[in-house]
């Protein structure tokens, strides 16, 4: 969603104007100005100063450079008021790193700076002055995010402040509707004051010629004219006062308009430069595109008109060259047959057969899975499998399930289908008994759950047992490890570190999801398909890491950049053929201008752009800056895949897990107080040792809100478990998207 501009009251008689997020925090550009005098101009994040800046101090000292977490870090240049400068690099608002300090007397150190303390006094060398090069770039980094903090300050002040008499200006025919009735008020009341005025002053005069006549209380009248008449010429002159501040504010009101123009060609203009980049060059002529090589010989055919249950597809002969195919997590498929034979080429030719059977994207390519979960890699392991799942880029692999009742062995642990829709499983003598003691063993870092809500507030009665995340006990990587095996997850740093929970009698954890919801990462997905996009965003995430604008490697949109792209295609193994090779180094020699931008014209910009995009992180060697997320069309958000949710005793009764959209005929005789939902859908009893697997996102990737779910309360004994989330991508990774920690 897109920011609003506004103005926000903080904590401590702070004032921000500037740019907001949904949540109304400042977000974006904007201004904020402290009680005790001093200000700060420049960028946000979610409420906290990160990014380029200015902040002023009351002591008139002043800084500008970047910002992370409200802290100076990174570049910057730091002016005290009694003539001292700092210029260089910055760790959590200290001088740390390598910088130059002047005194007042003029004295300047160069060096290593250590939690604001000069350690290390280092030569002028090539490498200290682009530090320091690098901080009076961030400066100017930081005067430009002022300039556009001013510009929305201005704007939100006009929006809050500009509204006169109930009038609020938005455009020419407001202006003049207001203009027009102003002027038939001020007409109307001046009228009315001048008439006032000379009946006071008809009445003044004559009473004059009358006074020595009069008595005391005709003088006392006389006086009481006089005070109302000076009484209106202090009223006029008010009046006076306000007209001119109204055509003032009107001014204002222009000049606003006038900056908000300005402002709206200059977000065009930029909006432009990126989306169209580069805007008015000449591209460079190329050679012709090579046909793409055909590594697979052989030949698919579908044999199944509709698809079929995989139950039914195991009761038919299935012949040497012929293959059931079925979308990951699914029960239904089609059969593939071919002629000829393969070699390991063939399986991503089977897998993009069997996607575009199946009816799904082929954008990136799929890979193929056993009914086991194993990826196969070689033709051979193809043919013996006959029943395959494809499964598309960046999606994690589900368990079929097959039915209610169905049950198999995974690594010697017994899995057993309790529910379809959603896909629970049970999950047996997953945990040992010296395993179960050793979790509980974490029971002292125990503390009241907390839930992540929308709003970020604590909902009342929604959960009141006891949680704890205990990833630094020894047994932890343990089932972190068996967890992810178990599910067949890429790696153990999909899985967060386990959690133990406790739930005395009568304690609940009322029904709710897993998964995280509202994520807005739409801005990153058009990096994973732009060349212009993709440096934006590499632009963007570089303000926390090392990778600072003066490195040879940092991406721009300038021809510089371009040049050295193509230096890295180069020296790299590629694809392309000779014609091609001599191409672009001829290119090269010349420095001829977008280079790349040239290649992919000419290329499937997709597929260059994933082979550019890996070749400049192998080189910067930055794990943050490694473009992660999907590039398909229907895109997989980071969040949790699947819960594994442990029992670590046995119980008398009550404390089952229930799924109240799960369809089954079993149903609670007795409604626990306050939790309805225990008499719905599925209840699985703990069972010591064993475990529920359940699936908070579709295979396809979606959220699935059957798969809400709730902890009833235990009726006489305490229910201790522990809870294993397992994400779609690596956990940490995922939980700083989402912004947690």
């Amino acid at each position: 969603m897109a920011a609003t501009i506004g103005i926000l009251t903080l904590p401590g008689n702070t004032t921000y104007y500037g740019q907001l997020n949904q949540e109304r925090k400042p977000h974006g550009c904007g201004c904020i100005y402290f009680s005790n005098g001093g200000y700060y101009a420049g960028e946000f994040d979610n409420g906290q100063k990160h990014g380029y800046g200015v902040q002023s101090y009351p002591n008139g000292s002043r800084y500008g450079g970047s910002f992370v977490n409200n802290e100076r870090e990174g570049y910057g240049i730091y002016l005290i008021a009694t003539g001292v400068r700092y210029r260089g690099q910055w760790l959590q608002s200290t001088q740390h790193g390598i910088g130059e300090l002047m005194e007042s007397s003029c004295e300047v150190k160069c060096g290593l700076f250590e939690n604001n303390r000069f350690s290390t006094m280092l030569d002028i060398s090539e490498d200290v002055l682009k530090e320091i090069q690098a901080s009076m770039e961030s400066q100017q980094q930081a005067i430009l995010a002022e300039r556009a903090a001013r510009v929305n300050e201005r704007t939100a002040y006009f929006q809050e402040t500009m509204t006169i008499n109930g009038w609020y200006i938005q455009n020419e025919s407001d202006l003049a509707a207001f203009e027009e009735e102003t002027n038939r008020k001020n007409e109307a009341v001046n009228a009315e004051w001048q008439k006032n005025i000379r009946e006071i002053e008809q009445d003044t005069q004559e009473g004059k010629t009358e006074e020595a006549t009069l008595g005391e209380t005709q003088k006392q009248l006389y006086l009481t004219i006089q005070q109302r008449r000076q009484e209106l010429a202090r009223i006029s002159m008010y009046w006076d006062i306000a007209l001119e501040k109204e055509r003032a504010l009107t001014e204002a009101k222009h000049i606003s308009a006038y900056a908000i123009v300005a402002y709206f060609f200059y977000l065009v203009y930029m909006w432009t430069s990126i989306e169209f980049y580069p805007v008015g060059q000449s591209l460079l002529d190329t050679p012709p595109v090579p046909a793409p090589e055909q590594l697979c010989s052989l030949s698919f055919k579908v044999d199944s008109g509709v698809e079929l249950s995989v139950q039914k597809a195991s009761n038919v002969a299935i012949a040497m060259n012929q293959i059931f195919v079925m979308k990951n997590g699914e029960n239904s498929g089609r059969f593939i047959s071919w002629t000829g034979i393969g070699d390991d080429n063939c399986v991503l030719s089977l897998a993009i057969t069997g996607a575009k059977v199946l009816g799904c994207d082929t954008t990136e390519p799929p890979k193929v899975y056993n009914d086991m979960g194993y990826s196969l890699t070689s033709w051979k392991d193809v043919e013996s499998a006959k029943f395959v799942h494809i499964l598309l880029h960046n999606q994690v692999w589900v368990w079929p399930g097959i039915a209610i009742g169905y049950s198999w062995y995974v690594d010697g642990i017994l899995m057993k289908t309790l529910s379809m829709s959603p896909k629970v499983i049970l999950v047996t003598d997953f945990l040992s008994d010296e395993e179960c003691s050793a979790i509980i063993g974490g029971q002292e870092l125990l503390g009241p759950s907390g839930i992540v809500n929308h709003d970020g507030k604590m909902p009342q009665k929604i959960r009141t047992s006891s949680t704890a995340f205990i990833g630094n006990l020894p047994v932890a990587p343990v089932i972190k490890q068996r967890a992810a095996k178990l599910a067949r997850l890429p790696s153990a740093s999909y899985v967060e570190n386990i959690q133990l929970v406790r739930y005395n009698p009568g304690q609940w954890f009322r029904q709710h999801t897993d998964y995280f919801q509202h994520l807005t990462l739409d801005a990153d997905r058009r990096a994973g398909v732009s060349f212009s996009h993709w440096i934006k965003w590499i632009q963007r995430e570089a303000r926390s890491t090392q990778l600072h604008p003066s490195h040879p490697l940092y991406p721009s949109h300038t021809p510089e950049f371009e040049l050295t792209l193509a230096k890295l295609l180069d020296k790299s193994k590629n694809e392309m053929n000779e014609q091609w090779r001599r191409w672009l180094k001829h290119q090269i020699e010349l420095q001829s201008d977008y280079i790349i931008s040239s290649l992919l014209d000419a290329f499937n910009k997709l597929d260059m752009l994933v082979h550019l995009r890996e070749l400049w992180e192998q080189a910067v060697q930055i794990p943050s800056l490694k473009w992660t997320s999907p590039i398909e069309k229907n895109y997989i958000e980071p969040n949790r895949h699947a819960t594994l949710f442990l029992y670590l005793n046995n119980l008398t009764e009550g404390g089952e897990t229930v799924f109240p959209y799960a369809t089954n005929s079993d149903r609670a005789s007795v409604v626990p107080t306050g939790m309805p939902e225990c008499s719905l859908g599925l209840q699985v009893k703990p069972i010591k040792r064993a475990g529920a697997l359940f699936y908070n996102k579709k295979p396809t990737g979606e959220n699935d809100p059957l798969s809400t779910h709730g902890g009833c309360p235990p009726v006489n004994d305490t229910k201790w478990g522990s809870n294993v989330f397992m994400w779609n991508v690596d956990a940490m990774y995922g939980s700083k998207k989402w912004k947690f920690w």
